[in-house]
Protein backbone atom coordinates (compact mmCIF):
# COMPACT_ATOMS: atom_id res chain seq x y z
CA UNK A 1 0.00 0.00 0.00
CA UNK A 2 1.46 3.44 -1.28
CA UNK A 3 2.29 5.99 1.99
CA UNK A 4 0.12 9.04 2.18
CA UNK A 5 1.79 12.41 1.52
CA UNK A 6 1.19 13.93 4.96
CA UNK A 7 1.01 17.21 3.10
CA UNK A 8 -1.26 15.95 1.33
CA UNK A 9 -3.87 15.46 4.11
CA UNK A 10 -6.74 18.15 4.27
CA UNK A 11 -7.95 19.17 7.72
CA UNK A 12 -11.87 20.06 8.65
CA UNK A 13 -12.51 22.31 11.98
CA UNK A 14 -14.34 20.72 14.77
CA UNK A 15 -17.92 22.15 14.61
CA UNK A 16 -17.40 22.26 18.05
CA UNK A 17 -15.04 25.01 18.20
CA UNK A 18 -15.62 28.77 17.41
CA UNK A 19 -13.65 31.21 16.39
CA UNK A 20 -13.86 34.94 16.03
CA UNK A 21 -12.11 37.94 15.65
CA UNK A 22 -12.39 40.29 18.99
CA UNK A 23 -10.16 43.91 18.25
CA UNK A 24 -8.08 42.46 15.67
CA UNK A 25 -7.59 39.41 17.03
CA UNK A 26 -8.36 36.36 16.37
CA UNK A 27 -9.73 33.70 19.51
CA UNK A 28 -10.69 30.11 19.26
CA UNK A 29 -13.01 29.10 21.99
CA UNK A 30 -14.35 24.96 22.46
CA UNK A 31 -18.13 24.78 23.59
CA UNK A 32 -17.18 21.43 24.93
CA UNK A 33 -14.13 21.30 27.57
CA UNK A 34 -12.36 18.03 27.16
CA UNK A 35 -9.03 16.93 29.18
CA UNK A 36 -7.03 18.40 25.30
CA UNK A 37 -8.92 21.32 25.48
CA UNK A 38 -9.29 22.78 29.49
CA UNK A 39 -8.73 26.52 28.64
CA UNK A 40 -11.46 28.82 27.88
CA UNK A 41 -10.19 30.85 24.75
CA UNK A 42 -6.96 30.03 22.63
CA UNK A 43 -5.52 33.13 21.03
CA UNK A 44 -4.07 33.22 17.93
CA UNK A 45 -0.85 34.98 16.27
CA UNK A 46 -1.12 36.63 13.26
CA UNK A 47 -0.07 33.72 11.54
CA UNK A 48 -1.88 31.17 13.72
CA UNK A 49 -5.27 33.07 12.56
CA UNK A 50 -4.45 33.25 8.67
CA UNK A 51 -3.56 29.44 8.84
CA UNK A 52 -6.71 29.01 10.80
CA UNK A 53 -8.77 30.89 8.34
CA UNK A 54 -7.36 28.46 5.26
CA UNK A 55 -8.45 25.67 7.27
CA UNK A 56 -11.29 24.40 5.56
CA UNK A 57 -11.92 20.57 3.67
CA UNK A 58 -10.38 22.06 0.64
CA UNK A 59 -6.97 23.41 1.44
CA UNK A 60 -4.22 20.58 1.50
CA UNK A 61 -1.56 21.19 4.04
CA UNK A 62 0.85 21.65 0.90
CA UNK A 63 -1.39 24.56 0.03
CA UNK A 64 -1.56 26.39 3.35
CA UNK A 65 2.32 25.97 3.42
CA UNK A 66 2.03 28.06 -0.11
CA UNK A 67 -0.55 30.45 1.34
CA UNK A 68 1.60 31.11 4.17
CA UNK A 69 4.89 31.24 2.65
CA UNK A 70 3.59 34.13 -0.18
CA UNK A 71 1.60 35.78 2.56
CA UNK A 72 4.31 36.80 5.00
CA UNK A 73 7.33 36.22 2.69
CA UNK A 74 8.75 33.74 4.95
CA UNK A 75 11.36 30.88 3.83
CA UNK A 76 10.26 27.18 3.05
CA UNK A 77 11.82 25.93 6.20
CA UNK A 78 10.11 28.49 8.62
CA UNK A 79 6.99 28.04 6.94
CA UNK A 80 6.89 24.48 7.02
CA UNK A 81 8.25 23.93 10.77
CA UNK A 82 5.83 26.65 11.95
CA UNK A 83 2.75 25.71 9.91
CA UNK A 84 3.18 21.65 11.10
CA UNK A 85 3.72 22.94 14.93
CA UNK A 86 0.97 24.96 14.69
CA UNK A 87 -1.67 21.77 12.85
CA UNK A 88 -0.04 18.97 15.38
CA UNK A 89 -1.20 21.70 18.25
CA UNK A 90 -4.38 22.24 16.78
CA UNK A 91 -4.70 18.10 16.20
CA UNK A 92 -3.96 17.50 19.90
CA UNK A 93 -6.53 19.65 21.35
CA UNK A 94 -8.78 17.92 18.91
CA UNK A 95 -10.00 21.52 17.11
CA UNK A 96 -9.55 19.77 13.40
CA UNK A 97 -9.76 16.26 12.39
Amino acid sequence: MAKIDAFEKIYKKDENIISRNIAGKTVLIPIQKTKENHQDIYHLNEVSSFIWELINNENSVWDLLKRVENEFSIDNKTAKIDLVDFLNDLESLKFIK
